[in-house]
């Protein structure tokens, strides 16, 4: 396993752990669009061994993601989550060779955005369950 997924993966299981496993996703999902704009950009600058360097980062994220999914839950978007996170990081490799680049990066982008803004509503939705239960409920522990 390369560092950069053995980090992703050794933060999200930590995560779960503690409780922030949603922060955690957002957090990777926040950085491999980050890593996404510099590898668009350094295509724009023809500063393709930085791209790769991007765009291998990306990658990593996802696989870290894709290892750190409790299989042994019986949660049915187990297995949605497995293929858009492999779906990803293949994608994410493979936008060098596209005929129009540019246009992947988009689309990496678009995608990568819908699935952070889901996380976001589960964080959203996650927050205000805990407060509707703490006004219920004064010894639950957040």
């Amino acid at each position: 396993m390369k560092r950069g997924t053995a980090i992703a993966t050794g933060a999200y299981r930590q995560a779960q752990i503690g409780g922030n496993a949603v922060v955690m996703v957002l957090s990777l999902l926040d950085a491999a669009l980050a890593s996404l704009m510099r590898a668009e950009e350094a295509r724009r600058e023809t500063h393709l061994d930085m791209e790769l360097a991007e765009l291998d980062r990306v990658s990593r994220i996802m696989l870290g993601l894709n290892s750190a999914l409790d299989r042994m839950r019986d949660w049915p978007l187990i297995g949605r989550l497995e293929r858009f996170y492999l779906t990803i990081s293949f994608h994410a490799l493979a936008v060098p060779r596209r005929k129009d680049p540019f246009q992947a990066y988009e689309r990496l982008a678009r995608q990568l955005r819908g699935m952070r803004d889901a996380w976001a509503r589960i964080a959203r939705e996650g927050a205000a369950a805990r407060g509707a239960a703490v006004g219920r409920d004064t010894n639950v522990i957040l």
